[in-house]
Parts: C-alpha cells; structure tokens; sequence
C-alpha cells in the first residue's frame, strides 16, 4: 500500500444486485463511510478510483455503492480491495491517541533508556490494545506483548519514533 495513504475499510463481499460491497470497517468510527466521497480501491499494484454515492452500515459491516458500478459482476473482482484515503483526510483524534500505522514502527525504550524492540503489530483486545514488539536481544525468544495503558506507555514521541513503556514486572520473564 502507498505510504501517503490510509485504509479505512476492506472489500469483503457483496450485497444485492445493483453493485453493492460489503465493507469490514478498518476505523474506530462506525459511521465513517458517511463522510467518504472520492477514494481509491487498492489491491497490492492495482488501483482504481472510486466515488461513493451511498452507504449504510449493516451489523458490523459498511454497505457502499460506488458511482460507476452498476451491477454485482462489476464489483465482483473488487472482493479483498482496500479503500484508501490520503491520510491528511483521517479524522483528528484525541490527545494521547495514535493510528496504529503512527505506533507501528516506533522503538521501544524503558524509562532508564535502555531499547527493548520495535512495535511490529498492534492486537486489539477489547479492553486495551497490546504492542507486540520484536526484541531487541536475539537471546530473547519470544514477541513482547506490552499492554497500550497509561501505566505502561509514558511516551509516545512520533518524531523521534520512540515509545518510551514503564516495564510492569514479570513482563520480560
């Protein structure tokens, strides 16, 4: 995916007839294909344009119906596509909140300075996100699991790309 870019949803399945996607939302805010209009369909090299002229959301899911698609066998290939905005399009979040591809990444120091590991992935849990990083000590052989919470997280420093995490005991044993 281009790095300028982010996605919002991803191509799922179909709805009806009339050129319909089902959408499997990639933000926070169920109610955010509302405020779509002109994004891009992104699977690995292939890009096209796409404007929304409708949605709803349905269970879990986003229902759109693009402009220039008329029929269910004109979206059928878009299943696994990726709708992308530009990024300075993203919502503004709250202080002290990050989109995942911000955190993913950043360096991860304790408090003292010392590197533990890079953030590779984020898992979503529910109660809290947990950063997984890979270690910084090749002896160490598992992922670290470090719980997203204000106890833990001291710092994020998107300049520098470093997460400076308050160590909770036990969590490197």
């Amino acid at each position: 995916m281009t790095h300028d870019m982010a996605a919002v949803g991803k191509i799922v399945g179909f709805q009806g007839l009339n050129g319909e996607v089902k959408v499997q939302p990639l933000s926070d805010n169920p109610v955010r294909y509302e405020s779509l209009k002109k994004v891009k369909l992104v699977s690995g090299e292939k890009k096209l344009e796409a404007i929304i002229e409708s949605g709803w959301s349905k269970k879990n899911t986003w229902i759109l119906k693009f402009k220039n698609f008329k029929c269910r066998e004109e979206v059928e290939e878009l299943k696994g596509y990726y709708i992308m905005i530009p990024k300075i399009e993203r919502e503004e979040l709250p202080a002290d909140h990050f989109y995942h591809d911000e955190i993913i990444g950043l360096s991860a120091y304790t408090e003292e300075g010392k590197k533990i590991g890079v953030v590779t992935n984020i898992i979503k849990t529910g109660s809290n996100d947990v950063f997984v990083l890979k270690p910084e000590d090749p002896s160490f052989s598992r992922e670290i699991l470090i719980p997203a919470r204000k106890e833990v997280i001291k710092e994020v420093n998107l300049t520098e790309k470093i997460l400076k995490v308050r160590l909770l005991e036990g969590l490197l044993d």
